[in-house]
């Protein structure tokens, strides 16, 4: 089947990006020294998380299609959470956030 150059390029993307974010997900269990969710340790599959969310700079998935070294530099503060792990701590994250907010409104 002959394909156009756009239909080329976009499987082409689409495959770099799920391989890196393979490549991203193992850096990071490896890193971290454990083979599941830095919380529970159960099995997959994983979201990338910022341990400490006043640190991002830039989403990982956005720097899936970027050089790998901006990449690397950022899940330096990011860890691998299954989904119920990851929901739980979008939640007490986000309440923190919220609280920091309205307290840096009501001094201002």
């Amino acid at each position: 089947m002959v394909k156009t150059r756009k239909q080329y390029m976009r499987a082409y993307c689409a495959a770099r990006y799920h391989r890196r974010r393979r490549v991203a997900i193992l850096f990071l269990l490896i890193m971290r020294g454990n083979d599941g969710c830095a919380l529970c340790d159960g099995p997959g599959p994983f979201v990338i998380d910022h341990v400490d969310p006043a640190t991002k700079t830039d989403d990982p998935s956005r720097l899936l299609t970027r050089p790998l070294r901006a990449l690397w530099r950022e899940l330096r503060g990011c860890q691998a959470l299954c989904g119920a792990c990851n929901y739980e701590k979008m939640k007490r994250d986000g309440a923190e956030l919220r609280r920091e907010w309205w307290a840096r409104r009501r001094a201002a």
